[in-house]
């Protein structure tokens, strides 16, 4: 019953559930189908009502993790406040896609250096699948965890790194904390250069 609701029904909230309940039942008749039955459950509710069972339980297939497995996994360990484990599955995937959440994890503990150096490492990047809130996020959170300036730290960023994707989001940060002829460039600049 469970298998034919999560193949009849799929995308919903029942057929989320019933991967899991059937993942539940084979998964010692059948690793490799169980385990990606708890991997759909977790890419659809990473802190649902069984993600931290399914976490507990996940784990002892890493033998069969694919590399698009590590994020989802990474994802739900993140959502359920386990940053260790999130970190040590985001660093087997994607960094330019997931450097913020690793930055994340570090400041959740406690470690400030490798929070500070994953932020520099992907604002050192010139492509990058993060969004611009999640830019503008980590530049304020890089400013603020090494006390520096905010217009020297926003300049060293425009001068050292012109090919990086940050760039328009430093260009914006600059234009909104000058008050010169400066600005009206940078927000041109950012018309003509940066359209998207």
């Amino acid at each position: 019953k469970f298998k034919y609701i999560f193949e009849k029904y799929k995308e919903n909230d029942f057929a989320y559930a019933s991967s899991y309940r059937y993942a539940k039942l084979i998964e010692n008749e059948n690793e490799a189908l169980a385990k990606e039955k708890y991997v759909d459950y977790l890419s659809y509710a990473p802190n649902g009502k069984f993600a931290k069972d399914t976490l507990t339980i996940i784990e002892k297939f890493a033998n069969r993790f694919k590399t698009d497995d590590y994020e989802i996994l990474a994802n739900a360990f993140f959502e359920n406040a386990n940053y260790e484990k999130a970190l040590f599955y985001y660093q087997k995937g994607n960094f330019s896609k997931n450097w913020v959440k690793i930055s994340k994890c570090y400041k959740n503990l406690n470690n400030t250096i490798e929070e500070t150096n994953t932020i520099k490492n992907a604002i050192a990047l010139k492509t990058s699948e993060v969004d611009e809130k999640d830019i503008s996020y980590a530049i304020e959170r890089l400013i603020s965890i090494t006390h520096s300036d905010k217009i020297q730290t926003l300049q060293d960023i425009y001068t050292y790194y012109p090919d990086s994707y940050v760039i328009p989001t430093v260009e914006y940060k600059l234009a909104e904390t000058l008050t010169s002829i400066r600005s009206i460039k940078f927000y041109e600049d950012i018309v003509k250069n940066h359209p998207n």
